[in-house]
């Protein structure tokens, strides 16, 4: 520094001055503003959960947590794959929860996960609320997580400002913070969902071995976190075409091309990483082996992809297939504008 600014005395001129400090205090602003907005919606979840008792989900889904990490046993609660159960159900074990494994219910059907939750009710009926508020406490972490994704996605888009208008409607919508603060899989599905498509949106703009690696991991983990993940993969490559036909013509075939092969990269690492949440266990899989309830898993064993040994855990697979006969069977009612019925809408979602 020193030297140049020799140069410039030795030229007759004036050294030029240090960069203004609005650009640096616009950053320290957003990131204050960023730093607000996520303390605001962690708070307003915190002191909801700390006095709510638990839903009649969660009342099943961190006890299963706890037992996953003591037995190693994913069968108990398999109609939700892991991820979600075992990220929150270590702090039970951390704070000194009793989680028994002698007793598995497995003769109680699909109240089996009910009948565990109950006895672990039981067994610390001392600090049974003060567990379940420790339990909950990871899934503000996603939430924070989806919250910051939110954020440097809309930045990256619009800027600055369009980041911190989504961010403030992230940190204070009530659906958010409705999920936010218990332990269902329903948070996680938000976050790695959103991430996934965040992370191809990146690789198609760039596409190298390491943002298809990424995108693989966020996958993975989508997968690991809910069965409807599965709706993920016929989008990936339906966006690498809508990409490449919106290309110049020039970059149509290399970003066909690139995109395809990134994406299916990407597909046989979250496969690894699905069985690595299963401790690869029971892998590959003869779907033929499976007492499939479902329709849709019976006719598939009983065709050619029967024949076929499935790379896919088989507690996975299971609990698919158990998805699959609830959903054919309409076991829980659904409702929609005033209506139920057994059998739900087509277009619930959209307008919902």
């Amino acid at each position: 520094m020193a030297g140049r600014r020799k140069k410039w005395k030795a030229a007759g001129a004036r050294p030029p001055s240090p960069e203004p400090g609005p650009s640096i205090l616009n950053r320290r602003l957003t990131t204050a503003a960023v730093a607000f907005l996520l303390l605001a919606h962690l708070g307003l979840a915190f002191f909801s959960l700390k006095d709510d008792s638990p839903t009649a989900d969660e009342f099943a889904h961190l006890p299963a947590g706890a037992y996953y990490w003591k037995t190693g046993d994913f069968s108990l609660y398999g109609k939700n794959p892991p991820l979600v159960k075992l990220w929150s159900g270590w702090t039970l074990l951390a704070a000194g929860a009793h989680v028994q494994t002698e007793e598995t219910y497995s003769r109680s059907g699909d109240w089996r996960p009910w009948r565990y939750g109950h006895r672990f009710m039981l067994d610390n009926r001392a600090d049974y609320h003060r567990l379940f508020v420790i339990g909950r406490l990871p899934i503000l972490l996603l939430s924070a997580g989806l919250g910051l994704l939110v954020f440097f996605w809309a930045r990256a888009l619009f800027g600055s400002p369009g980041g911190l208008v989504a961010l403030a409607f992230y940190s204070f919508s009530p659906n958010v913070l409705a999920h936010a603060r218990l332990v269902t899989t329903d948070l996680g599905l938000s976050l790695f969902y959103a991430l996934t498509f965040f992370l191809l949106w990146r690789f198609l703009k760039r596409p190298t071995p390491a943002g298809a690696g990424w995108l693989g991991l966020s996958l993975g983990l989508a997968v690991l976190t809910k069965f409807s993940a599965l709706l993920i993969l016929p989008l990936l490559p339906v966006l690498v075409l809508v990409k490449s036909a919106a290309a110049q013509a020039g970059e149509k075939a290399n970003i066909l091309k690139k995109g395809l092969a990134g994406t299916a990269a990407a597909g046989l690492l979250a496969l690894l990483v699905l069985g690595a949440g299963y401790g690869y266990q029971k892998i590959p899989t003869d779907v033929r082996k499976i007492p499939a309830k479902s329709r849709f898993f019976q006719a598939m064993a009983a065709g050619p992809l029967g024949a076929v040994p499935w790379p896919a855990p088989q507690d996975w697979l299971e609990g698919f297939d158990r998805q699959k006969q609830d959903a054919e069977t309409g076991v829980f009612p659904n409702y929609l504008g005033g209506e139920f019925n057994q059998e739900g809408w087509w277009y619930y979602f959209s307008y919902a």
